[in-house]
């Protein structure tokens, strides 16, 4: 496979998902993806809620 034809990898610099806000569980998962945030769910206790994306700042959206 040509490696000039792939994608650039941007899962190098993914930070880990965080543990439940609510029962401190390890077994999160992304629900949704949005612009600037990301929605967790935890599948023991099923609380939703939502992280920054990493590498990205309010100042990559308001500058344009």
């Amino acid at each position: 496979m040509n490696t000039e034809d792939r994608p650039v990898e941007r899962r190098i610099s993914r930070n880990p998902l965080p543990c439940c806000e609510q029962c401190a569980s390890l077994n999160v998962r992304v629900a949704l993806r949005v612009n600037r945030f990301l929605y967790v769910r935890c599948g023991d206790c099923f609380h939703v809620w939502s992280v920054q994306k990493c590498g990205l700042s309010w100042e990559h959206y308001t500058t344009g």
